[in-house]
């Protein structure tokens, strides 16, 4: 059998270089080497004769006997992929052969698909195969041998235990969360900086709490991609003590929920932040809890119980004897009474464009300095039409 496809292969060859005018002399290296591909299985028929048809296209400027002629070359080269594929299906045991005998000769077919094998193989390490990634290695970690800060609290050694399972899969921790009967309610875009230990913003619980649409997802596409924000909305900002309790539960029960042992320093926290709310203006104590939560989202070895950790951020923040707090007025500003707490009925119209304007530039329904009543999403459908009027009643 393999001495009569060897014949076959050798007719088509000769039929197809009788076919091949000058102009086509340069296509035979091309032809034969896709031939040869699907002979060792580095190709399959379909694709090689996509590349024969693409290959002997007929030109433009093509005369009808040059087209002819590629016809004629490009039937020679199919035949010759047909022979190999029934000669192929003969070597395979209970498939029918060509052969008078009903069979290829087993002993015949088994050297033949050696040899194949073996060109195969020879082919593929011709290849070069790509390079593998080179693992890290974790022992050069300059830090790898550090033994942390001594002495470290219990507690935050409980917590950095969590946090690193945490880490290691945040989805999936996330999707555990979210699948438990007794999962607290908490904003879901949250949950995974929530998880990986980071500082989270009240403003966008608050916001939750009190949203009537729940997270909004807002996709924006920029030609073939898209980019999606599944975030929260901030719409209400922290401005009192009762806001502050309201968000504060909601972010209390979850982190117990995913760090249970910090029990005793939520409270000891907790009552802390309500005695300042006690002896301080509410902006203060809210700016200095902000800064607080956000230096021991950054930091590994700091509680928030670690009150004595936080003596430059109550000065900035409460005594406002340093640096005066962003949020509001400093008590030594000569700005400090008067108009300078009036609001901008200019800025909550929308109109204001003085950068030294002796009036406060706030939204008079959340307080927010990022936008004036005009566009607040928290006025009344009421109040629409008296967006510029402001607290206190100061000419503007």
């Amino acid at each position: 059998m393999t001495q009569m496809t060897s014949t076959s292969a050798d007719n088509a060859n000769a039929s197809s270089s009788q076919t091949q005018p000058a102009f086509a002399q340069d296509l035979a290296v091309t032809c034969q080497g896709l031939i040869d591909d699907f002979r060792k299985a580095r190709s399959t028929k379909l694709r090689s004769v996509q590349l024969l048809v693409e290959a002997l296209a007929p030109k433009d400027n093509d005369t009808d006997d040059i087209k002819r002629d590629r016809d004629r070359a490009l039937t020679s080269y199919i035949s010759m992929l047909d022979e190999h594929e029934r000669s192929s299906m003969a070597s395979i045991p209970g498939e029918g052969g060509d052969d008078e005998h009903g069979g290829a000769d087993p002993k015949e077919t088994a050297v033949s698909n050696k040899r194949n094998r073996d060109e195969a193989e020879k082919d593929d390490d011709d290849i070069a195969s790509p390079p593998a990634k080179k693992p890290i290695d974790e022992s050069l970690f300059p830090f790898a041998n550090s033994t942390g800060a001594p002495g470290l609290h219990p507690d935050l050694v409980e917590t950095l235990l969590h946090k690193e399972n945490y880490l290691r899969d945040l989805s999936l921790a996330k999707q555990r969360v979210l699948a438990r009967p007794d999962c607290p309610d908490f904003p879901r875009s949250l949950w995974k900086p929530l998880l990986g230990g980071e500082f989270i913003d009240l403003d966008k619980i608050l916001s939750g709490i009190y949203s009537l649409s729940g997270e909004r997802k807002e996709v924006q596409k920029f030609g073939d991609f898209e980019v999606v924000d599944a975030g929260i909305k901030v719409t209400r900002h922290v401005t009192s003590h009762g806001e502050w309790n309201i968000a504060w539960a909601q972010y209390r029960r979850a982190l117990l929920f995913t760090f249970p042992h910090r029990r005793n320093e939520l409270d000891a926290y907790e009552a802390h932040i309500i005695g300042l709310f006690t002896a301080a203006p509410p902006f203060r104590v809210i700016q200095f809890d902000r800064a607080v939560r956000v230096r021991v989202g950054q930091r590994n070895n700091l509680l928030l119980s670690d009150f004595t950790s936080f003596h430059d951020l109550h000065t900035r923040c409460i005594v406002a004897a340093g640096a005066t707090a962003e949020g509001g007025p400093s008590s030594s500003s000569p700005r400090a009474g008067g108009r300078a707490r009036e609001l901008c009925r200019r800025f909550n119209k929308g109109t204001c464009q003085s950068t030294t304007c002796r009036y406060t530039h706030a939204c008079q329904f959340c307080r927010s300095r990022e936008h004036g009543a005009n566009v607040c999403e928290q006025q009344p459908a009421t109040a629409v039409a008296n967006a510029s009027t402001g607290r206190g009643k100061g000419r503007q």
